[in-house]
């Protein structure tokens, strides 16, 4: 019998328009047929556990090049910066 799901990412941050949300995503083939929050796990051929861990559904590669003073502890990470859908991003020190 064949599986609803190809893959069934559990309880990650999905990062969407409209904000991040701790939802699950069934995946099947290449596409996301499925979002929700509690997607059966017996429906998956497998399962990725992603509790704590941001979800891009559909996101491109990107990057920023940031150039400014500041402190790597200062780096606004999350979540402006997860919302922004950025994928790489590099720091580099102003010179003056």
């Amino acid at each position: 019998m064949s599986k609803v799901y190809d893959f069934l990412i559990r309880g990650g941050l999905v990062v969407t328009g409209s904000g991040i949300h701790k939802i699950d995503v069934g995946i099947k083939g290449e596409q996301i047929i499925s979002v929700d929050s509690d997607l059966p796990e017996g429906e998956a051929t497998r399962m990725i556990e992603a509790s704590g861990k941001y979800i891009l559904p559909g996101a491109m590669m990107s990057m920023s090049i940031l150039s400014m003073k500041m402190t790597w502890d200062a780096f606004p990470l999350q979540p402006p910066m997860a919302e922004s859908l950025l994928s790489s991003i590099l720091l580099m020190p102003n010179p003056g």
